[in-house]
């Protein structure tokens, strides 16, 4: 009897074990590298409440992996955080400093960061790579980015209808059917299409996708199921919530005032709209956990979800955007999930945006570069004697013998030059002489009949000067007979044309179809034309790069040609429109009437003169990001065969800001009416005007989180010093600025630390534990900056109440 019992249950084992191991054959291949499943979203808070509405995403991914409770980016803004999570690298180091095309996509990024980017190192570990969604603000889809075995990446910026996107070379338009182009979905079903094809045609081969979801980014269009709900969800507003005045913060935050009821209920709107998003975002978590499970592939994947930054809906004041280095806009929610991480825990270490490509090369089993400035996250969970998790409680906790980070660097920067010469400039103003000079009357503004300077002060609050007077027209003048007049005026015309370029525009055709004739093999041949909305090239463009470079200079030189006679246009439209009635026009006698103002300052006008001088334009506000009325649309009426007026063009937003006021001198403002969201739920109140961003915003902050310290230190480009001690008990929401409060010892060590990072490369220099804090008071740094400008604030008394926060201070 006991030998059948025995008997038994050894068969029962072995029966057992049989089914064990063929799950793990169909579902892991033997010895398979487990597959990869990157999820990026843009714009996304956590301080908010985005997470709260994502149940789907936080059952899948939180109760069945781990939750980063501390995570943070680098740098709150859109390009030079992807740039980071792609290369794993410091702003400073990837250089791709701002959303502009001077350093978002720019030659020297292509040339050097992007080909280095983790889905070329995947691809060359055997793995099958895809990219879906949006990829850089500026990628215009002439390219496909090395390390990609399908691309389908998003032209521009966000968009949830009416996009194109380059598809493995080939460009597809998208409408407004919610079916066939609400691009979340579309993210969603092309990559689920693409893995289970891939582990039909390649079973050996593992898969690594890329789901990169415009949401909750503007346009902020919902899926039309969900345009009734989350009504009145008030989670952004926090205690920072239009909090002020906020005159111990920097400039941006001295410059906003308190919002007004419109924009407080503005901010409302903005919230539910963005949460709106976030729902097909949760119904894409769960379709792709589900499809994975039912493949048998769900436990031999590893999914990471996170942001590229963070948020604000009105804290202290700012309507909304990012950029800032506060909380809500660098942290920024992040799960993991996979066969190596325990499930349902929270994660209290520091994890970064830098450290999303080599933890994706550790999976992949790849070595890492030493450029990199991240670490892997898979340190924390492997070899399994690296955490604890407590019997009762089940709180995590990192027990590895190396040191996990607890400090570093936010940044958000311009080039060294840039940077050298707004320290230039605030250098300057300081020296009193031009502060002087502007506070006489005769420099005041707005500019009056005679007056040929007037004084203002710039984005960094220095005093700048400059020229009154805007363009002028050609007229006729009561002294000239016809003749002379029509020779003067083909005179200037000669004489406008070769200023604005245009003989050079078309120079540069003629180089551009050198160029390419001689390095193109099929000289003379179009190479590229559109099809419905489909933009086809010939074989022969992919081949070579040189082909490419050829057509791509062939067709901007074009389009330098066709914008000059689009200006000309520009320019006898306004005139016509001017001279509408008769009285309106500046015609024939000079003018000098003051300018309109707009807050406060003189707006751009124009004279008709009767002197013989050239047409000048001049710079009203330089360095503004918002063009002058000289710019506005060009717009004529265009008529159908029928005779049928067709739709007008709206207008462009610089002009609609223009004209409704909506700009400052060195901000960047936005205009929201009615016809901004095509989608419902629609915003039906008074249009909106704010400024949200200025170009002193420029920082170099430490962030530090540990078991004794929460705290942020910043210093601005214009010497303005940040300090916020965010412990529960003293400051948790950076309401107030304490650095008036820290000794000067306590300064000089975080500065050190700033300099440090600052040229930090990396991760053995870039990791700030307590062995990295010891080196940068040790070693020095060279500045990326000629001169430094540092803010004497003096000693404050030792027994100040905040002494006690620098005990044990390591470093």
């Amino acid at each position: 009897m006991l030998r059948f019992l025995v008997l038994l249950l050894l068969l029962v084992h072995c029966g057992k074990a049989g089914s064990s191991q063929q799950m793990k054959d169909a579902n892991t291949q033997g010895n398979r590298k487990p597959n990869i499943v990157f999820i990026l979203t843009d714009d996304q808070d956590i301080l908010l409440g985005s997470m709260s509405v994502m149940n789907k995403t936080r059952h899948h991914l939180g109760a069945q992996g781990a939750n980063f409770v501390n995570a943070f980016v680098t740098s709150p803004m859109c390009c030079p955080s992807r740039s980071s999570i792609l290369t794993g690298q410091y702003v400073h180091n990837h250089k791709a400093y701002s959303n502009i095309e001077t350093y978002c996509g720019a030659p020297a990024w292509r040339n050097g960061p992007e080909r280095r980017n983790f889905g070329a190192f995947l691809q060359a570990a055997s793995y099958r790579t895809a990219y879906f969604g949006k990829y850089l603000n500026n990628y215009d889809g002439s390219y496909i980015p090395p390390g990609w075995t399908e691309w389908a990446g998003l032209i521009g910026n966000s968009k949830y209808y009416k996009y194109g996107i380059n598809h493995n070379g080939q460009i597809e338009r998208h409408g407004y059917d919610y079916q066939r182009d609400y691009l979340p979905d579309l993210i969603a079903n092309d990559s689920m299409a693409f893995f289970k094809e891939s582990r039909r045609a390649f079973p050996d081969q593992p898969v690594a996708m890329v789901l990169s979801f415009p949401s909750p980014h503007g346009p902020e269009d919902c899926a039309p199921q969900f345009a009734e709900e989350m009504k009145n969800n008030q989670l952004h507003r926090t205690p920072s919530w239009n909090y002020g005045p906020n005159n111990d913060k920097h400039w941006l935050m001295q410059y906003t005032p308190s919002m007004t009821p419109l924009q407080q209920n503005f901010t409302d709107a903005m919230q539910r709209k963005r949460l709106l998003t976030m729902l097909s975002v949760d119904d894409a978590v769960d379709k792709i956990c589900r499809d994975l499970s039912a493949i048998m592939e769900l436990d031999n994947t590893y999914i990471i979800y996170t942001s590229d930054h963070g948020y604000h809906l009105g804290q202290f004041g700012v309507i909304k955007g990012k950029s800032l280095p506060y909380d809500f806009d660098i942290r920024v929610p992040f799960y993991m999930r996979g066969p190596a991480v325990p499930k349902n825990i929270e994660v209290p270490n520091l994890v970064l945006n830098i450290d999303i490509a080599p933890t994706l090369l550790d999976i992949a089993g790849a070595d890492i570069p030493t450029y990199m400035d991240g670490v892997s996250i898979m340190k924390l969970f492997l070899p399994r004697s690296n955490y604890r998790i407590h019997r009762k409680t089940k709180k995590w906790k990192y027990k590895g013998q190396e040191e996990w980070r607890d400090s570093f660097m936010v940044e958000r920067s311009r080039s060294p030059d840039d940077v050298e010469r707004l320290i230039q400039r605030q250098l300057k103003a300081a020296g009193g002489s031009l502060a002087e000079m502007c506070g006489r009357p005769e420099y005041e503004p707005p500019c009056s009949k005679g007056q040929e300077k007037y004084c203002v002060r710039d984005e960094v609050g220095s005093w700048v000067m400059r020229r009154c007077g805007g363009a002028t027209y050609p007229c006729k003048c009561e002294s000239q007979s016809d003749g002379d007049w029509k020779r003067d005026k083909r005179r200037r015309t000669r004489r406008r044309s070769s200023q604005k370029g245009r003989n050079r525009a078309v120079k540069a055709v003629n180089r551009s179809r050198r160029a390419f004739d001689r390095d193109n093999p099929i000289s003379g041949v179009p190479m590229c034309w559109v099809e419905g909305d489909v933009v086809k090239c010939s074989q022969e463009v992919l081949l070579q790069d040189s082909v490419i470079e050829a057509q791509e200079r062939l067709v901007k030189a074009h389009l330098r040609l066709y914008r000059r006679h689009i200006d000309d246009l520009r320019h006898i439209h306004r005139y016509l429109k001017k001279a509408k009635g008769g009285s309106n026009v500046p015609y024939p006698v000079s003018s000098a009437a003051r300018r309109p103002e707009v807050n406060g300052l003189p707006e751009r006008g124009k004279e008709c003169v009767c002197e013989d001088i050239e047409t000048v334009d001049e710079d009203f506000e330089e360095d503004s990001d918002i063009p002058t009325q000289g710019l506005q649309a060009y717009r004529r009426d265009r008529r159908s065969s029928t005779g049928r007026r067709r739709s007008r063009k709206p207008k462009k937003k610089s002009a609609i800001k223009i004209e409704t006021g909506c700009k400052a001198s060195g901000m960047s403002c936005f205009y929201h009416d009615s016809e901004h969201w095509k989608t419902p739920p629609l915003w039906t109140d008074e249009p909106v005007c704010g400024c949200t961003n200025n170009q002193n915003n420029s920082y170099w902050c430490i962030r530090t989180v540990n078991e004794t310290h929460n705290l942020l230190y910043c210093e601005y480009v214009t010497s303005f010093l940040e300090y916020f001690d965010m412990r529960p008990s003293k400051d948790p929401y950076q309401l107030r600025n304490a650095v008036k409060r820290l000794s000067s010892t306590t300064k000089r060590v975080l500065s050190h630390q700033v300099r440090f990072m600052k040229v930090c490369y990396g991760a053995s220099q870039c990791t700030l534990n307590s062995t990295g804090k010891a080196n940068a008071q040790s070693e020095p740094s060279v500045e990326p900056q000629k001169t430094e400008i540092h803010e004497d604030l003096g000693d404050d008394d030792p027994s100040s109440s905040d002494a006690d926060a620098w005990t044990g201070w390591e470093g």
